[in-house]
């Protein structure tokens, strides 16, 4: 808890429970010891639009982040290109996976 403040990283749960709603139970037993025991005034789940986090919450909130890198630096120059770099591979990969799955 910060500041009066529920954070929720992540939900998840076994597809095969599905129909038995053990993720809804889970979801209200979580939100009445939050607000109740712990006397949280904001439940927040952080990232992510999933469907569940819809059915919980009134309101969405949208951030924004900034990553900046000085690339005057060998530090800065390491990070950037780790940082574009690690995307430029991880979709390059992809598009190989998706070329190598076409031609099976």
């Amino acid at each position: 808890m910060l500041n009066e403040t529920a954070l929720i990283y992540k939900m998840a749960y076994d597809q095969r429970f599905t129909k038995d709603s053990v993720g809804t139970a889970v979801s209200l037993l979580l939100m009445q010891h939050a607000i109740d025991v712990d006397k949280v005034k904001v439940v927040d789940y952080l990232t992510g639009d999933d469907t569940y986090k819809q059915d919980w919450m009134t309101n969405r909130r949208e951030r924004w982040g900034i990553i900046a890198f000085n690339p005057r630096t060998p530090l800065g120059v390491v990070l950037a290109l780790q940082h574009f770099g690690g995307n430029k591979i991880r979709k390059t990969l992809a598009w190989v996976r998706r070329l190598g799955a076409a031609k099976a």
